[in-house]
Parts: C-alpha cells; sequence; structure tokens
C-alpha cells in the first residue's frame, strides 16, 4: 500500500474509531440513565459526532463548486429519511403498548405522533443533524448568490445559527424539532468544517503530537471537571436557551471549554488506537453509528437499571459498562447483517 493510502486509511480509522467510542458513550448513557453522573456522557458524545461529522464535510463544504441541492438531497436521503421511518416504528410500538396497557388509541396516536415527529423526541439525533447540515448548506448557497459573501459563509452560518438560538429562547416549549439540541451542538459541526478546511491530515497528525503523559493529563482534566461540576450545570447548559446575564455567559464558556476539551482528548486517544489490532473493530462499528444509534434503545430496555441511583456501586457499574459493551456489538452486528437487505440499505446506507 502507498504511503498516501495508508495515511487515508489511518486517518478514516481515526475518525470511524472516534464514532464508535461516542456510540458506545451513548449507549452507556442510556443504559445507566439512573445514574446522574453519566449526563457527562453526553457533553462528550453528541459533540463528538457533530465534530467528525463537520471534518467530513469540510472538503465539500470549502470548496468553490459545491452543488448545493444534490448535497441537501443526499442529507434528506441519509438523515431524514431514516428519522421519518425509525420515528413511524417507533410510533407504532408506543401507541401498541398504550392501547395494550388500555389508553384510547385516538389520544394515544396524536400524543405520540406529536411528541414524536414535532418535538423529534424518538430520534432526535438524526433531525438535529439534519437541520445543522441545512444551516451548512444554506450558508454556502447564500454565498453563491451573494458574491460579496463568498468568502464569509461561515459568518452567515453563525448569523443563521443564531437565529435558531432567538426561535428557541422564544419558544416557550423549547422543543419544536428539537431545535435546542441544534442550539447546543451546531458549532461543533461548523468547527468540524472549519478545521477540515485545514486538511484533516494534518489535523490528525497534530493530535498526534500529543505525549500519552500529555494525553493523560487532558483525561485527568476532563474527568476532573466532570466530577467536580453539578448536574444543573450540565442540564442548563445544553437542555435550556441562554438568558443574557453573566452566569449564564460563564456557564455556557464552562460547557463548551469542557466539550472541545474531551472532543480533543477522544480525537487524540482515537489517533493512537488506530495504531492497535483492536483499533479496526472500533472504527467498522463506528461506520454503522447511525444504525446503531436507532437500535440500541430496543435492546436497552431489557437492562435492570432502574433504581440504581445517583452513584451505584462499582460492580454495577462495571457490569453494565459490560452488557452496554455487548449490547453495542449486537446491534453492530444485526445493522451489518440488515445491511444486505435493499430496503435497509436504502434507508441506512
Amino acid at each position: 500500500m502507498a504511503s498516501g493510502e495508508a495515511a487515508k486509511t489511518l486517518r478514516d480509522n481515526a475518525y470511524d474509531i472516534a464514532k464508535g467510542l461516542a456510540i458506545w458513550s451513548v449507549v452507556l448513557l442510556h443504559s445507566l440513565s439512573a445514574c446522574s453522573y453519566v449526563i457527562r456522557l453526553d457533553a462528550l458524545a453528541m459533540p463528538l459526532f457533530f465534530f467528525v461529522s463537520g471534518i467530513f464535510f469540510s472538503k465539500r463544504f470549502s470548496s468553490p463548486d459545491m452543488d448545493c441541492p444534490r448535497e441537501l438531497r443526499s442529507k434528506t436521503k441519509r438523515l431524514l429519511l431514516p428519522f421519518v421511518v425509525w420515528s413511524l416504528i417507533s410510533l407504532s410500538v408506543n401507541v401498541a403498548m398504550q392501547v395494550a396497557g388500555g389508553a384510547d388509541m385516538v389520544g394515544s396516536l396524536s400524543f405520540q405522533a406529536c411528541d414524536i415527529f414535532f418535538h423529534a423526541r424518538s430520534v432526535w439525533f438524526l433531525m438535529g443533524l439534519f437541520l445543522s447540515f441545512v444551516i451548512v448548506i444554506c450558508s454556502y448557497a447564500v454565498g453563491k448568490m451573494v458574491p460579496r459573501l463568498r468568502n464569509a459563509k461561515y459568518l452567515v452560518a453563525i448569523f443563521i445559527w443564531a437565529a435558531v438560538c432567538v426561535f428557541v429562547h422564544d419558544d416557550p416549549n423549547n422543543s419544536v424539532l428539537s431545535l435546542y439540541k441544534v442550539q447546543w451542538l451546531f458549532p461543533f459541526l461548523l468547527v468540524g468544517c472549519a478545521m477540515g478546511k485545514l486538511h484533516t491530515d494534518a489535523i490528525a497528525a497534530r493530535f498526534s503530537k500529543f505525549k500519552p503523559a500529555d494525553l493523560l493529563v487532558v483525561v485527568a482534566v476532563v474527568v476532573l471537571l466532570a466530577f467536580v461540576s453539578s448536574d444543573q450545570m450540565f442540564l442548563s447548559w445544553y437542555d435550556a436557551s441562554f438568558d443574557g446575564t453573566i452566569a449564564d455567559l460563564l456557564l455556557y464558556v464552562f460547557g463548551y471549554a469542557f466539550a472541545f476539551l474531551a472532543v480533543l482528548c477522544a480525537i487524540s486517544l482515537s489517533k493512537r488506537m488506530s495504531c492497535l489490532r483492536f483499533g479496526s473493530s472500533v472504527a467498522s462499528i463506528g461506520r454503522y453509528s447511525l444504525d446503531i444509534y436507532v437500535m440500541h434503545m430496543f435492546f436497552v430496555k431489557i437492562l435492570p437499571y432502574t433504581g440504581v441511583g445517583a452513584l451505584p456501586a462499582p460492580a454495577v457499574v462495571v457490569i453494565i459498562c459490560l452488557a452496554s459493551v455487548c449490547i453495542t456489538v449486537v446491534v453492530y452486528a444485526i445493522a451489518k447483517l440488515l445491511s444486505r437487505f435493499p430496503p435497509y440499505a436504502y434507508i441506512m446506507r
């Protein structure tokens, strides 16, 4: 294999490994949902997904002739179509369970349909990532239509994102299409696009310069910040709108600093894992991260995590960590098997 091809494989594996770690974090988060400390995983996994998505999209976003309608169609098929299909599946299952429990079918159907589609409760990540890409693609289209803004597409994207933030702030329910998640996560996608413009191989090389001791220090800082901060701090950061106060400003600065530090740590770790034997296995799981995301909850619900408490016993944590790894691997195997069938492959691949 040529050195250039080897570098490309290493680069791709590093970012796919990051996605593999992120999706395992999501499974673990939902497996230990009764533990208050696992909310910190949400502050790592989702920003990491959006950042890596921005890295992968950066080449097209920085090109002078990106086909915006084509990219929009591509993201619709890749993200919006799975959102609709899995939301319909979730709607059917939820309504069937409620009707079986004696609930009114019409009332249950209307409530669940509003919750799953209008509020994007079921698989909000797909809708959030789709809307974030819509903002990026629209900012590029504005630059093409208005020559003066051709080199200001990042500023246009920030302006559109700011408008979304204003809408979320004025939304009394703070939940339309889970836009408050876009408010929280879009900066990671845009930063990924900006960093990818520098050339992804160069980014991977920069991350690889961290010595093991440096990486341990970063990990220690992330863990320390996670444990000394309060649950409300994390909940307020990504589940609430910005009120313009100094306290909120400091909260957002801390939140984004923590998340970007955690992303840096995860990418650095992924870079080093790409040189290990099991790195390719984690990368393979990362390539099926969307599949695992939409299917893992069916398996997580069988875990007896209810009532674990704020700080579960170490043995319980270890057992559930191992269970979440098993769930991730099993769902990956199922997704890989299903991808052989044309209908599933059309929707998810």
